[in-house]
């Protein structure tokens, strides 16, 4: 059923996608919005998911579904409620808004916005959430890892970020605010991922992510090089993306949604060209249930069957 839903070319299913999604989105999270905060966390959340699906989508392999809507929007529906977070969601943006922007470059060799722009924007992420840092790291590796001919577009975006920091520095000086200074260290310290049995329900997603990964590698001498591209960098975030859970993750959920993207990349190609229809349906069915289980599990309440048990 949900296959059937989700293959055609008709516009209006992703648009349909999204309005579900905000209005899901915010009836899961009305009694917990209720700062302007956390109203502009929403919309920055609604901005960014709406951005990558509109950028993902237009890539000629997802043309013709809506897998990667549909898997990414759910996604980012049962992963996101921690609305309280304003630095992180504003960080996010700019995070989601860099990837989005180096996959469309890699596919569509046109680029929005140019190196200088990339390393300006993952400064201002990493000045609204330090730990981002970890993200400049794979700014600097999606350069150096293209070759020399990407040297200048790399030297660009370290001066963006340069620029940028130079000029924080400067306002901190004159008006004389280094206590913004002492909070931005204090956020760069560790905090390590607490590694919760609840991780178990999104296991088999990890796992469909790398049957999907394995398959794409198996026939990459198919694929074209704007593809591979594409698909490179995504896995390159998602190794970026783990580390920066593991450092940063804390208590926090909020660290899966930096996962999304490449997980759900590599499970809509391998459901995009998997020629049974059974799996396809099994593996969107895999996805619905598995989040609606992690988001919504301390509320069921299983029976103490053994409790009942006598001898």
């Amino acid at each position: 059923m949900l296959t059937k839903s989700l293959r055609g070319n008709q516009n209006f299913i992703p648009i349909m996608i999204f309005i579900l999604w905000a209005i899901g989105f915010f009836l899961l999270n009305v009694n917990n919005i209720d700062l302007n905060q956390q109203l502009i966390s929403f919309a920055l959340m609604a901005t960014t998911v709406g951005s990558s699906i509109f950028v993902v989508n237009n890539f000629p392999y997802f043309k013709n579904n809506f897998y990667f809507a549909f898997l990414f929007s759910l996604s980012f529906l049962l992963l996101g409620c921690c609305l309280e977070n304003l630095n992180f969601f504003a960080g996010l943006f700019f995070l989601y808004l860099i990837l989005s922007q180096i996959l469309y470059i890699n596919q569509k060799e046109h680029q929005i916005f140019n190196s200088f722009d990339l390393g300006f924007y993952i400064g201002v992420a990493i000045i609204f959430y330090p730990p981002f840092w970890v993200f400049g790291l794979f700014l600097l590796f999606h350069f150096i890892v293209l070759g020399k001919t990407q040297i200048v577009n790399l030297i660009f975006s370290l001066l963006g970020t340069l620029a940028l920091f130079i000029l924080c520095l400067q306002f901190l000086a004159i008006f004389d605010s280094w206590h913004y200074w002492d909070g931005f260290v204090e956020e760069l310290y560790l905090m390590p991922m607490h590694l919760d049995l609840d991780l178990l329900f999104l296991a088999p997603l990890v796992l469909v992510a790398i049957f999907g990964l394995v398959d794409y590698y198996t026939n990459i001498n198919r694929q074209s090089a704007n593809k591979k591209a594409v698909f490179f960098d995504a896995m390159l975030w998602f190794i970026f993306a783990v580390i920066f859970n593991v450092l940063y993750g804390g208590n926090n959920d909020n660290g899966l949604l930096l996962l999304v993207l490449p997980v759900v990349l590599y499970t809509s190609n391998l459901l995009t060209y998997s020629k049974t229809f059974w799996k396809s349906e099994v593996i969107l069915w895999l996805f619905v249930i598995c989040l609606v289980l992690y988001r919504f599990h301390p509320y069921i309440k299983v029976p103490e069957l053994f409790d009942t048990v006598t001898f």
